[in-house]
């Protein structure tokens, strides 16, 4: 914006100005959940979901969903194991359907805080045989913004650069990746279409409700063209 500030006022100096700057945005809300009041159009995620544009977001059976209890556990792991292992339900179910048609599916499982991250990541490998090979869970430790962390990883930039790489290419079948556990949501270009289960370990209470679409947006973009109906299970 700043850089566009500039223009603007060279511009200026110069007779001219610049007459309209736009923007997009997945969230055009403050935190209060008020639209931002320069909003020319906006096209509601519940929009996108009924016109087939996107994956439809679906919850567990009640069943399934009556069973979640947190634990008492002053653990992670421990406290939320029932959400995790649900999650882990639903992405065998996913993976079994979806390996028919050749595609792989893929888990994400999105954390408070880093600790926490690598702490979900071993559980998964230590708990389901799935996920036991060490490459088969991708950690990713990323700022209060989204972007990838440099300081809580401590990873040169060619090693950050390789862990892009990974993301990006999660849903090709030569990937060994099956899960992504992350603190936040990857906002650099994350053009990734294959999660088909999401399980959010966190608070989702802000009154602007940016955080459960930003979640959901992890996991909406369709794995196959065409009008057929695809589905993200959310935990």
């Amino acid at each position: 914006f700043k850089s566009i500030e500039d223009i603007h006022n060279r511009l200026l100096q110069k007779g001219g100005a610049l007459s309209l700057q736009v923007d997009t945005t997945a969230t055009p809300r403050h935190n209060n959940g008020a639209i931002f009041v320069q909003t020319v159009c906006d096209y509601p995620l519940v929009e996108a979901i009924s016109q087939n544009v996107v994956k439809h977001p679906v919850l567990p059976d009640a069943a399934s969903r009556a069973k979640l209890q947190e634990s008492q556990s002053a653990k992670y792991t421990e406290k939320y194991a029932d959400y995790i292992h649900l999650g882990v339900v639903e992405w065998r179910k996913a993976h079994a359907e979806h390996a028919k048609m050749g595609k792989k599916a893929v888990l994400f499982v999105m954390t408070d805080d880093t600790r926490n991250c690598d702490e979900v990541a071993e559980h998964l490998r230590r708990t389901y045989s799935e996920f036991e090979d060490e490459e088969s869970v991708l950690v990713i430790h990323t700022k209060k913004n989204g972007d990838i962390s440099e300081s809580a990883t401590g990873k040169d930039k060619e090693e950050l650069e390789r862990l892009r790489k990974q993301a990006n290419e999660i849903d090709r079948t030569d990937s060994p990746y099956k899960a992504i556990v992350s603190v936040l949501m990857l906002k650099e270009g994350w053009d990734v279409r294959n999660v088909t289960t999401i399980v959010g370990l966190r608070a989702y209470a802000a009154q602007s409700n940016i955080l459960p679409e930003q979640t959901l947006g992890r996991g909406l973009r369709k794995m196959y063209a065409g009008a057929v109906e695809e589905y993200v299970s959310v935990v």
